[in-house]
């Protein structure tokens, strides 16, 4: 089965890959913004070429990410397809019946606490550059304790900072929050300094999460050798089911866990999902605060925090085309 033809939609903040084939499957993709380097790139490298070749096509993308996250999801849905089952039978088998999921708080948290969800993300109280430390560390806990007043023991928490915070006050915010023991800390500042990081890590026992913004696998392997992480939260928009299935197997060798970060479309929500169901080492999976489905059908329900795997083909979802087509094209 051969590529025959991609077209790609700008579609809010992601991108939408279709590839079609020789033998009429489409398959979906999803990244962020597609630059259009990469997309010349992978217009280029594409057609033509086997729908099995995408290990082969990652190396000659190796330059354009986006393009190559986009393609890996389109060329594993249609070889699922292809076979009649999903994507995670594909690619090793699935490790579990049902995928356990987190979303971003909206609100006070008690809708969907009622709808189903048992771990939230709840994102760090922004910091004004003239707040004390100490009392910037305090409006946070006062944060926490309210939510866990409100919404229960049976809520866990994520604490996302972004990776705003600086190193002195990320430091201090991951002790003074070990008493709530939230899931992680996530992104609780940038990877400028890996030295800072190691050190937050060192002095502090609440877990650490890196790696939304991490695009190198380069920069994985430094992360684990300095011993600065406990959650590995790599883009799925950004390296796609394989290469985050590669770098999950490093991530395997140091005892970390697995939680893929995921702000994207359906596509990509449903490419998550596949790839969770794959993974030893999976722990939890974010889906979006909004999800459009105009073109798409949506994730599964949610059942006490999880999803319960698809049996369909590929992705396992549905794409209206005629409903895709509206959005531009991207040039």
């Amino acid at each position: 089965m051969k590529i025959t033809a991609l077209r790609s939609y700008r579609v809010g903040g992601s991108t939408v890959l279709r590839v079609d084939t020789d033998e009429r499957l489409i398959g979906y993709g999803e990244c962020g913004v597609l630059p259009a380097v990469e997309r010349a790139l992978l217009m280029a490298k594409a057609p033509g070429r086997e729908v099995s070749s995408f290990e082969v096509l990652r190396v000659e993308l190796a330059s354009a990410p986006a393009a190559q996250s986009a393609l890996n999801m389109a060329l594993l849905d249609l070889l699922g397809k292809k076979a009649g089952v999903p994507v995670y039978q594909i690619v090793g088998g699935a490790t579990r019946a049902k995928v356990r999921v987190m979303m971003p708080i909206a609100g006070d948290g008690a809708a969907q606490a009622k709808a189903g969800h048992r771990v939230l993300v709840v994102p760090l109280l922004a910091l004004a550059a003239s707040s004390p430390r100490h009392d910037y560390v305090s409006r946070v806990v006062a944060q926490l304790e309210g939510l866990r007043r409100s919404l229960g023991d049976n809520i866990d928490f994520v604490l996302d900072a972004g990776g705003e915070p600086p190193p002195a006050i990320a430091s201090s915010l991951s002790a003074a929050v070990e008493r709530f023991h939230p899931l992680w800390f996530d992104e609780p500042c940038n990877l400028l300094n890996l030295a800072a990081v190691r050190k937050i890590a060192r002095e502090n026992v609440t877990p650490l999460g890196f790696g939304r913004n991490v695009v190198q696998p380069s920069q994985v392997a430094d992360l684990f050798r300095e011993q600065s992480i406990d959650i590995l939260r790599l883009d799925i928009r950004k390296h796609g089911i394989s290469g985050i299935r590669r770098l999950a197997a490093l991530a395997e060798t140091y005892y970390a866990a697995v939680a893929p970060y995921n702000d994207g479309g359906p596509i990509a929500t449903a490419a998550a999902i596949q790839l969770a169901a794959s993974l030893p080492n999976f722990f939890i999976q974010q889906l979006p605060a909004t999800l459009t489905t105009d073109y798409a059908s949506g994730p599964p329900p949610i059942d006490n925090g999880y999803v319960q795997l698809s049996t369909a083909p590929g992705l396992g979802i549905t794409i209206n085309d005629a409903a895709l087509s509206r959005y531009q094209e991207a040039a």
